[in-house]
This record gives C-alpha cells, structure tokens and sequence, in this order.
C-alpha cells in the first residue's frame, strides 16, 4: 500500500490589497477630486472582492485599461455596500455594483508590471489580461 502524496498549500505570504482595472477618464476624474481639495472618493465594482471585509487591507492599486501595469495607489478606507452618495464623482452616484470601496490620497506611482504581482493566497501570478477587480500581495511587501 502506498502512501498519498498530501499537497499543502503554502502559507499567505505578504500584505493584502486591492487591485482594480479602471477606464482612463474616471480615474483623471479621481485626481481632479482630490486636486479640488476632497478627502474621500467612492468607486463601485462588481468584482470578487468580498474577503476585504476581514483583511487588513492598506491599498489600492490602479491599472489603466488597456496598460499591463499599475500607475497609482491610493490609501484604502473601507468597503461598504451603503451608496454615499457625497463621495461620488458627479454623474455616478447612480451606479450600483456588488461593492464600493472608499479610498483617499490618490497618487501617480512608478510603474508595476501586472507579471510582477501575485494573487492573494493562491501564490498565482496575474495575468496581464486581468479583467476584473481582485485582491492581491501588496506589490513590495514581504
């Protein structure tokens, strides 16, 4: 008789947080934002983002669609599914989704090759064509 061979995942390795593919117009909107002086800004996704409710998440991180890099962070706040309407950008406080996450100090980076990053605990790189919202290993944390 011969034993199994047990596969164990590995441990999650590094920080969470949150990656997000975004038209090029809403995120020049979200810099106007914060130029004009506001502190907090609020998105919507429909993306499998749920598990932010339980980690300490510290950022998000911007992709341009059509870019196969990220170009901005800005410090996370939370996740909530209440619609404030304040902290819209003009014109979108009518969209709804799965989620909206609030955000604040929104900032142009260096840029990060997508083929760098790692999907949170699946130790799996992720795809330049990544479509959708998703959590991650914080680009440069151990």
């Amino acid at each position: 008789m011969t034993k199994a061979k047990r596969r164990f995942r590995k441990p999650a390795t590094g920080r969470p947080a949150i990656f997000l593919p975004i038209e090029s117009k809403p995120l020049n909107k979200a810099y106007d934002w914060f130029r004009a002086g506001k502190d907090k800004l609020c998105f919507v996704t429909d993306g499998p983002i749920g598990r932010a409710w339980h980690l300490k998440i510290r950022n998000v991180y911007f992709k341009r669609k059509g870019q196969n890099w990220i170009s901005a962070r800005a410090k996370f706040i939370r996740l909530t599914d209440k619609n404030p309407t304040t902290i819209r950008l003009p014109g979108h406080s009518h969209e709804i989704g799965k989620f909206l996450y609030i955000f604040r100090n929104l900032k142009k980076i260096d840029p990060i090759p997508l083929s760098t990053l790692q999907y949170y605990k699946r130790h799996t790189k992720l795809r330049n064509d990544a479509r959708g919202a998703c959590i991650i290993n914080e680009p440069g944390a151990p």
